[in-house]
């Protein structure tokens, strides 16, 4: 249930946690006739180093204060108020250990209508995944806007790398989240097509205006090794 909340919020977008007024740490309450209970817990991540996407943290009760600490940091928060989740000394202060809220921000990229594409990219040894989702922008009762955290995935392509294509893929390394600008007189051609041409650089750049921005690289030189120049 914790990942999924996660996974919804996520996709709702970084801003989201701040917008409706939501912690970026979940944890695990049980409540009955007799009272209220939170366990403390504590967080790591089994990858090597401090790279991106890595955490340490932990909170529990130490002498009655309720205290979250990042253990990669040495940053120490004690909870002055459960309920409103103010520390001592500096209510506004923020433990996101986990860097929810500085994430991926798909409403930075609106297409027209409203329409949000947002592309997902793996870059492995010799493979490279697409997977490009299309939702929408919606807008909360303080005026707000958030992304829909429904998305409708329009293609989830993997191909090999070719060698040719290398350079070209390397400034996206690993993985990636990216919001595509697709003007509305090109999202039907763009829906129709992804499936079969996410993988082509002309065929993107074509349709997505901010596409050489995202990806960098020079046009002009890139032959399509992914599909057929002229599509």
């Amino acid at each position: 249930m914790r990942a999924a909340l996660k996974s919804t919020m996520n996709r709702c977008g970084s801003s989201s946690y701040q917008k409706l007024g939501i912690s970026p740490i979940f944890a695990i309450a049980g409540m009955n006739e007799t009272g209220f209970r939170m366990e403390g817990e504590e967080f790591i991540t089994h990858t090597p180093g401090h790279g991106q996407g890595s955490y340490h943290y932990s909170f529990e009760k130490v002498n009655g204060q309720v205290v979250f600490e990042n253990h990669f940091t040495n940053e120490t928060i004690e909870l002055e108020d459960v309920s409103t989740f103010s520390s001592v000394g500096q209510s506004t202060h923020e433990f996101d250990p986990e860097n929810h809220s500085t994430g991926f921000e798909p409403t930075a990229c609106v297409s027209g209508n409203d329409t949000i594409y947002v592309l997902v990219e793996s870059v492995g040894t010799n493979l490279v995944q697409r997977i490009v989702y299309k939702t929408r922008s919606f807008k909360l009762p303080n005026g707000t806007i958030i992304a829909d955290p429904r998305y409708i995935r329009l293609c989830d392509l993997v191909q090999g790398k070719p060698t040719g294509e290398v350079d070209s893929l390397h400034f996206a390394p690993g993985y990636g989240e990216y919001g595509l600008l697709v003007p509305p007189d090109k999202q039907a051609s763009f829906e129709a097509g992804v499936a079969s041409y996410a993988l082509d650089h002309i065929w993107m750049s074509q349709h997505v205006h901010n596409y050489e921005s995202i990806f960098s690289c020079n046009m002009s030189e890139v032959t399509s090794t992914f599909g057929n120049k002229d599509k």
